[in-house]
């Protein structure tokens, strides 16, 4: 188990932390930079609560390999993944924004032309032949619970 919590961590291996920009039940958002390539990044953090149980680590590491594996204009790519520190992270590209999540806390009940909008984006991503839709062989955690951080890449 990882002896310090990411909140108290200024560097996770070959990523510096700038700030906590979401969390959820089963992870943790940050923008960071990648000291290597001197450029700005997402990196979702297990939590050290998680990071001694065997299922949500290989959860959390399929989810990254699924998620890395998706090209598409509408997709947040993913650069990178790994464990440091007994922290457990992968690494997307950041994208400035609302989450769907903050939109709807903010502006309310969304009109049914922006909904069909959003939906014609997700749409468009998962007809696109260079997307594989992916099935998890079990029942993930992170499947269990919305992500109120994951941020929209449309």
């Amino acid at each position: 188990m990882p002896n310090e919590s990411p909140n108290n961590l200024t560097h996770l291996g070959k990523f510096e932390l700038l700030e906590k920009i979401g969390e959820g039940g089963m992870d943790a958002l940050y923008r960071a930079k990648q000291i290597s390539l001197q450029r700005i990044v997402a990196l979702k953090v297990l939590p050290p609560r998680l990071a001694s149980d065997k299922t949500c680590i290989e959860s959390f590491r399929r989810e990254a390999r699924a998620a890395a594996r998706l090209f598409h204009p509408n997709i947040i790519p993913v650069f990178d993944a790994g464990e440091a520190e007994g922290h457990y992270h992968y690494a997307m590209k950041f994208v400035r924004g609302k989450t769907l999540f903050r939109w709807v806390q903010k502006d309310g009940k969304l009109t049914e032309t922006t909904v069909l909008e959003i939906g014609k984006h997700f749409a468009s991503a998962s007809d696109d032949k260079t997307v594989k839709l992916w099935k998890l062989a079990e029942p993930s955690p992170f499947d269990q619970k919305a992500e109120k951080s994951s941020r929209l890449g449309c």
